[in-house]
């Protein structure tokens, strides 16, 4: 048997391998790591440290127990079910049930969303779980009018045609929202004279949105998928960066309703239409709806993908020359 001592150009070059392969390691960990990066979107908003509570009970109405089908061209009239109230709801519920938790949501569409329906969630649901300092939201999307004796209201499933028995009036629903300890309550409607519920249910601590003036129609549009009010509201929450005016790492409902604003009466002047949404003036318009977290902004998208790449190719360079290292020792 022949045996081999080391020389000291082993040594040397066994030293050389070593600090190759962790030059290999060092590099592959930062290329994970940048690919990481490059995926995390520019901006997140989380509740979680909050110790304000957020609860919502949210409410879409498209098919009614006792209206017929809607014609092809449909216009927000009574006698027709609606196409998009229930997408309306469910899909905000996703979204804010993302942020403030899917078992603070209260959803309710079509056949759920009747008259006792509406009154349960929110005086046996609702109210069991919010106390003083927490924020709470309504949100209805379906019909909606001023009624023959002058006051507004909403549309649950079991709305009748022939009876307006079953239709919830502003004073009914507020006298339901009163019933909570919350001093910020969010109310949202998505209807044809809606504004007229923001006199009807103004109240201290209480935001009113209104997805229109109280002599306008509410419009949905089968080019949107949605209703134009609620399509623009979710939309805002794809867009927090801009929506967040002031920039200070919040948002706000009266930041939400500003981009509202905006793009729906935009969009509906592009149909041909009128619709204004509005707001109840307020102190309390700035409530908090979630923090702005933001990440990436010094890096851009661009110059973290370059800096990717450069790391994996400077890896597979690198492992080629262990590799050549390797095979001479």
């Amino acid at each position: 048997m022949v045996i081999r001592y080391r020389t000291s150009d082993d040594l040397r070059r066994e030293k050389v391998v070593a600090k190759y392969f962790n030059i290999i390691q060092i590099a592959l960990i930062a290329s994970i790591f940048l690919c990481t990066v490059v995926q995390l979107p520019n901006n997140r908003v989380h509740a979680e440290s909050d110790p304000v509570e957020y609860w919502a009970v949210i409410i879409g109405v498209a098919d009614y127990q006792y209206f017929e089908s809607p014609p092809l061209f449909p216009k927000p009239a009574k006698g027709y079910d609606l196409l998009y109230s229930d997408d309306d709801a469910i899909n905000l519920a996703d979204q804010l049930g993302s942020i403030w938790g899917t078992d603070h949501i209260k959803l309710l569409v079509d056949s759920q969303a009747n008259k006792a329906g509406i009154q349960n969630a929110i005086t046996n649901w609702l109210d069991p779980k919010e106390e003083a300092n927490d924020v709470v939201l309504f949100y209805f999307s379906g019909h909606g009018q001023q009624d023959s004796s002058g006051e507004y209201t909403i549309w649950p499933s079991n709305t009748s045609i022939s009876s307006n028995e079953n239709e919830i009036q502003s004073a009914m629903l507020g006298s339901w929202l009163r019933c909570l300890e919350s001093s910020q309550q969010i109310v949202i409607i998505d209807s044809c004279n809606s504004g007229g519920f923001i006199k009807e249910l103004f109240y201290y601590g209480r935001v009113i949105l209104a997805s229109c003036c109280q002599d306008e129609d509410s419009y949905e549009k089968r080019i949107l998928g949605h209703s134009i009010f609620t399509n623009f509201f979710l939309d805002a929450f794809n867009n927090l960066i801009d929506v967040d005016a002031n920039n200070d790492n919040s948002i706000s409902i009266q930041e939400v309703f500003n981009w509202v604003e905006l793009k729906t009466t935009s969009f509906a002047k592009s149909q041909f239409l009128s619709q204004n949404p509005k707001m109840s003036s307020t102190n309390n318009t700035q409530i908090r709806l979630m923090d702005l977290v933001r990440y990436n902004r010094q890096v851009t998208h661009y110059i973290t993908l370059f800096i990717t790449f450069f790391a994996i190719s400077f890896s597979l360079i690198t492992w080629n020359r262990y590799l050549s290292l390797v095979k001479k020792s």
